[in-house]
């Protein structure tokens, strides 16, 4: 089997710094993501800019080319008009790409940042749905920040050339629009106050809304079990009636601030039109000039409103960067952990030092009086490879189990070891690398069998000089035929969560997906409860061959599976009450009553 990776000092109790906002906004603001923003932004600026120059050539052609009935002069304006409608729109198409580029991009690196601390083994795991909810509509709306900024750059950048074209029409015009434009946006941030913490209430309901949802379909069979559908229905009723309410407070808030934004940009329309109209009757400005003053006015309603509205859009992204942050924040039960995937495979030509023992084999584990919150006093070690089963009827008895080898389990005193060293001065890849520790309840992912398989195992890697292939094809085929998956063909879909597929087949798919990472200690728990006793014997003595030269210590009460081990612990109220062979056991009234009950 490959060399193992070194093993590293044990990291201090909490190594992992505060996590603040400028993390998040790193993923999406930052590396070549913010260059490409930079140029997003810019093409946005210079559609509004162009956009604001066209009623200022409109109305250029009206003085210059209509009054004078100058062809010459036409040709030209229009020719102008056309240009700047080429670069608008080329600006416009190219700063939405580059945009939806970027958003794209920053949700999915959001999410995979999301995802991937939440396959760390966290002091204080997290419901599905709450993953769900930050991983799915708080990175969307941290990641729309990029059409914040993109769009309201525009905005300023529209009505500063509104303000400019304003001011060598008129100087008490343009001086006008600088002084009231400023004015009005503040008047209209003051009103968006309710509006911002309404939005952020809102954002928090339906998320806990929605991860409530998810977290009572996801148990829908424990509930049912429980009979407690409708106490399960009651709460979301009320999460969900809860929700609605915040949306609607939310919405009503929106309409306001929408209509008072209307209601300003519209007065200084008409008050800017007004003026420009009586200085027009006087004389003081052409007919050309008052086009365009119009048209301007009329064009910075879209950016007055929307800078207007530029407090609500931040406390959405705020409320959402919060709850991102926070996620991120959370800290892991073991410090660093290397990558974010599934499994972590043994790093090849990894050498062996720190103080390794070459004479202690990878697969060997000793418990030295090891004592948790379940477990009392235990003491075992494995003299040779194979086939260790362990009985005990507390559930919590046997997560801890699992807990202490896979290392994320606390030890009030006492030491573990696997392959000689103590799996708390291990990090997690060196930890992950020994130990496969499978929960009590292991899920399918979406995909066929074979991907539900090969997730645990590197991808394949072409050596570039001899041009050979390391491809996983070969130990996903092995896997499954040890498990005797051999009624479901590799390529068939196994649904959500498995749900195309009968118990017992998927039961032998995750047994398989265990299987194929060949880790020196494999720790499963009732792995066969969902067989007929023929195929439960048969894919337990495959199981014993093809871990021959490894440990794998099976917890369970079936007989079949337990008269096949070569080895067998009895756990009883958190102690190791006994040890034998399957046969020597049953004349212990406990193990005996445990198993054949």
């Amino acid at each position: 089997m490959p060399p193992l990776p070194d093993p590293q000092p044990a990291p201090s109790p909490d190594p992992r710094r505060r996590h603040d906002a400028s993390d998040a906004l790193r993923v999406v603001l930052g590396g070549r993501r913010g260059r490409l923003l930079v140029l997003a932004a810019g093409g946005l600026v210079l559609h509004q800019v162009t956009e604001a120059l066209v009623p200022v050539v409109i109305g250029r052609t009206v003085d210059a080319a209509i009054a004078t009935s100058d062809p010459r002069a036409l040709a030209a304006c229009l020719g102008l008009l056309a240009a700047l409608f080429l670069v608008l729109t080329a600006a416009w198409r190219l700063s939405f790409r580059l945009t939806a580029r970027v958003f794209e991009t920053s949700a999915h690196a959001l999410r995979t940042r999301v995802v991937g601390h939440a396959l760390r083994p966290l002091r204080r795991p997290r419901l599905p749905g709450e993953v769900l909810s930050v991983a799915g509509s708080d990175t969307q709306q941290v990641a729309g920040i990029v059409w914040v900024v993109g769009e309201n750059a525009a905005a300023a950048a529209a009505l500063l050339t509104a303000a400019v074209s304003l001011l060598v029409v008129s100087v008490p015009l343009g001086l006008g629009v600088l002084v009231v434009t400023p004015l009005a946006l503040w008047a209209m941030h003051a009103l968006s106050g309710p509006l911002e913490r309404r939005s952020a209430r809102e954002q928090e309901e339906v998320a806990a809304a929605g991860a409530l949802a998810t977290d009572t379909v996801t148990g829908l069979r424990a509930l049912k079990g429980l009979g407690a559908e409708d106490e399960a229905g009651r709460r979301y009723a009320t999460a969900s009636r809860d929700a609605l309410a915040a949306a609607l407070r939310a919405a009503r808030s929106r309409a306001g601030h929408r209509a008072t934004s209307s209601l300003v940009g519209g007065l200084l329309l008409a008050a800017v039109v007004g003026a420009a109209a009586w200085m027009a009757l006087e004389g003081r400005i052409t007919v050309g000039e008052l086009v365009a003053v119009v048209g301007l006015a009329q064009f910075v309603q879209w950016p007055l409103t929307g800078l207007a509205y530029l407090g609500a859009e931040a406390a959405g992204v705020r409320a959402s960067l919060g709850r991102v942050r926070d996620w991120l924040a959370e800290p892991s039960a073991d410090g660093p952990v290397v990558g974010a995937g599934a499994d972590v495979p043994a790093t090849a030509g990894a050498s062996t030092r720190g103080g390794e023992d070459p004479e202690v084999a990878p697969w060997h584990v000793e418990l030295d009086a090891v004592s948790t919150d379940v477990l009392r006093d235990v003491s075992w070690r494995s003299d040779r490879p194979g086939l260790v089963g362990v009985v005990t009827d507390d559930p919590a008895a046997a997560a801890s189990l699992a807990g202490l080898l896979a290392g994320t389990e606390p030890v009030h005193r006492g030491a573990v070891r696997v392959g000689g060293h103590d799996v708390r001065a291990l990090d997690a890849l060196g930890r992950r690398a020994r130990v496969l520790a499978v929960p009590h309840e292991p899920v399918l992912l979406d995909g066929s069998v074979h991907d539900n398989v090969a997730v645990v195992l590197p991808r394949a890697a072409t050596d570039a000089a001899t041009g050979t292939s390391d491809d996983p094809a070969g130990a996903v085929a092995a896997a499954l035929a040890v498990a005797q998956v051999h009624d479901v063909a590799p390529g068939t879909p196994v649904g959500e969560r498995g749900g195309a597929l009968s118990g017992g087949q998927r039961q032998r798919v995750l047994l398989a997906r265990a299987l194929a990472t060949r880790r020196p200690v494999v720790v499963l728990q009732e792995p066969t409860s969902a067989l007929d006793a023929a195929t439960e014997l048969g894919v337990t003595e495959a199981v014993r061959a093809h871990r021959a030269d490894l440990l794998t210590v099976v917890v369970t009460t079936s007989p079949v599976v337990l008269g096949t081990c070569d080895h067998v612990l009895l756990l009883d109220d958190g102690r190791l009450v006994a040890r034998g062979t399957h046969r020597e056991l049953l004349d212990h009234d406990g193990y005996r009553e445990a198993v054949l009950a």
